[in-house]
């Protein structure tokens, strides 16, 4: 055992040294003057000051019952300061150092939470302007606003907040995300005061619009398409430019409808149809009976128009037109006194001018005439039967059973035929039954 060496070393010190050595080193010092006591320095500014002797040396070591480690303080070999503590039972707790790692090996409790629960373990925090664990200087940061909601705060206001269903907006109207499983009637990305309306998902690929928890629009990948569960109010549809022959609607057909099923839509202006695109199902995945109806959405022939057709250009038809109304064509010929509605051999209707008295009462008419007589007109506007009849080749007066180029009938004996030069001096002639004079 070392001999204890003590002494005054000056006016109100005791000094306490394993040596006779005028050094230091290893000494206790006690300062009467100042009350601080020295360890490892004669000349202690504080209650206790313990000198280093060096890097990688403990100043202060504190061991357990055990001889084990406890706590020390040491200059490392960097000659930075560390602090460690050990559990109990051989192994590090925690270390603090002044450069590299500082670490726990256990939970550790903030601002009065004496029995922490994680490894962290922080009070409630209500006051956006102060979070929990704060950035930069202090006001943005997180903290719990109340139990199980997280908070984020944002230059002192509360930005974004956690519970157990959602991540949202703290905003009024803001954003919502769900965490339970999206559907094509329950959104995952929605909003705070309206969780029932958002995006949700109908299956893989498949993104659902949904309004009041009801699917409005889905957005199909899989199948290439997007299907509307209400009707669409629309502006105008525009077109790419120069997109050159476009299929604009189109319905599918399946084997499922029955032969005769009606597959059809209709182009309406106020819930009142005006044009319908019609066919009819053949039973094996293809239509049949293709039709457009004008003002019908029963059309029964490849084009039927319930009303007046009316127009100024030319009406191309290459088929049969069939309907109970008329074709108005007011410009067809307008300005030209009798005109009729004539079809050139191209096939194409135009106007030609007829007689004026087609349409008056001197129209000539022929209704008392009979086949193979020569007409005579018996007054101004009739025509009827003559005296002369041609039975073909014959010519017969008074006859009609000819028998001769000319034929002449007289019954009586009165003169048939009178023949009659006009000239000064010549008779007439006449002929009649069985007498010649």
């Amino acid at each position: 055992m070392p001999t204890i060496y003590g002494g005054i070393a000056s006016a109100n010190t005791l000094t306490l040294r394993g040596t006779s050595h005028g050094d230091n080193n290893g000494n206790i010092i006690l300062n009467d003057l100042g009350g601080n006591v020295g360890i490892g320095t004669a000349t202690p500014s504080n209650l206790l000051d313990i000198l280093s002797t060096g890097n990688s040396t403990r100043p202060l070591h504190i061991s357990g019952s055990a001889n084990d480690h406890l706590f020390f303080v040491q200059q490392n070999s960097s000659g930075h300061a560390e602090l460690v503590g050990y559990n109990g039972v051989g192994t590090i707790g925690f270390a603090i150092r002044a450069t590299g790692d500082t670490y726990f090996t256990d939970d550790v409790g903030f601002g009065g939470i004496t029995t922490p629960t994680s490894r962290i373990h922080v009070p409630l925090e209500n006051d956006a302007s102060t979070p929990t664990i704060s950035f930069g200087d202090g006001d943005t940061g997180f903290y719990e606003s109340s139990d199980d909601f997280l908070t984020m705060a944002v230059g002192g206001i509360a930005r974004v907040a956690a519970s157990v269903s959602y991540l949202y907006s703290t905003t009024p109207d803001g954003f919502a995300l769900k965490y339970s499983a999206a559907s094509s009637t329950s959104p995952t990305i929605t909003f705070t005061d309206d969780v029932n309306t958002g995006i949700g998902k109908a299956g893989n690929d498949q993104l659902s619009l949904i309004a009041g928890g009801v699917e409005l629009l889905r957005l199909d990948a899989v199948n290439s398409k997007i299907i509307p569960y209400v009707p669409i109010e629309l502006g105008t549809i525009e077109l790419e430019e120069d997109s050159g022959l476009v299929t604009l609607v189109n319905m599918p057909v399946s084997s499922a409808p029955s032969a005769g099923d009606v597959m059809a839509y209709s182009f309406a202006v106020d819930s009142e149809p005006i044009m319908t695109v019609y066919s009819e199902a053949d039973g094996s995945s293809g239509i049949q009976n293709k039709r457009i109806g004008i003002n019908t959405t029963s059309p029964s022939q490849p084009l039927t128009v319930n009303g007046n057709i009316s127009g100024s250009a030319i009406l191309d038809i290459k088929g049969v037109i069939s309907g109970s109304s008329l074709i108005y064509a007011p410009n067809i010929g307008a300005g030209v006194d009798n005109s009729v509605v004539i079809l050139d051999s191209d096939g194409t209707f135009r106007t030609d001018e007829i007689d004026s008295r087609v349409w008056g009462t001197t129209l000539v008419d022929y209704s008392s005439t009979s086949a193979n007589y020569i007409p005579k007109l018996s007054d101004s506007d009739t025509i009827t039967n003559s005296a002369i009849y041609q039975n073909g080749s014959n010519i017969g007066i008074g006859t009609i059973t000819a028998n001769k180029k000319l034929h002449v009938y007289e019954a009586s004996t009165t003169a048939y035929l009178r023949v009659e030069t006009g000239i000064a001096n010549y008779a007439a002639t006449e002929y009649k039954n069985s007498t010649f004079g």
